[in-house]
């Protein structure tokens, strides 16, 4: 009997930690039959599923569109981008690194790799929808940028001639060059 109260307690608490289906709150998840915990949590899993598959089709539809664009977009749906010089932080050492050429499409989020002969460092990189700002952050900050993010502002007469910025993310660029520019034409053969 004392074993099963230890567990029963461990449970509650263990639901209580990872939250109750259907958004419950404790009382009204207590006030169910076992019958109805099995009812809500699979109504629960239901949910979840539509939610999972319609972010699944939002991404492969925003995977489809910057697809498009960096294949047939007009002048100004992407900007090239390089970083160089400076160094990349590796296991605690500075270290001078490749120069990395990327573009990136309007509206397009991913991770840029930054190499160098004893290691990589990855940054994350976004090319906002109206394409007025670059910004660069440690890791996917999800819509919010924050204070070890770095962002540049150009609009797209800056970009056509090209512009450079100083380039530094704490503990993993210090000392480099941002340059970016809009392509000279489209082409389906831009660096990715």
């Amino acid at each position: 009997m004392k074993r099963f109260v230890w567990i029963t307690a461990l449970t509650l608490a263990l639901a209580g930690c990872l939250g109750y289906p259907l958004n419950m709150t404790q009382g009204e998840w207590l006030d169910l039959t076992p019958e109805q915990r099995v009812e809500a949590r699979a109504e629960q899993s239901r949910i979840n599923a539509e939610r999972d598959a319609d972010l699944a089709r939002q991404e492969a539809a925003e995977q489809k569109r910057v697809a498009n664009l960096h294949a047939n977009g007009q002048r100004g749906d992407i900007v090239q981008c390089v970083i160089e010089g400076g160094t990349i932080e590796v296991g605690g050492k500075a270290l001078a690194h490749e120069p990395l050429a990327f573009a990136l499409a309007r509206g397009e989020r991913r991770y840029v790799t930054i190499e160098s002969a004893s290691g990589t460092r990855e940054i994350w990189a976004t090319f906002r929808r109206d394409g007025l700002k670059i910004s660069f952050c440690p890791y996917n900050p999800g819509y919010t940028l924050h204070s070890g993010c770095l962002s540049v502002a150009a609009v797209s007469r800056d970009l056509a001639k090209g512009r450079s910025w100083p380039f530094a993310i704490e503990s993993i660029v210090e000392g480099a060059t941002l340059r970016c520019a809009l392509p000279l034409e489209r082409t389906t053969a831009m660096v990715k």
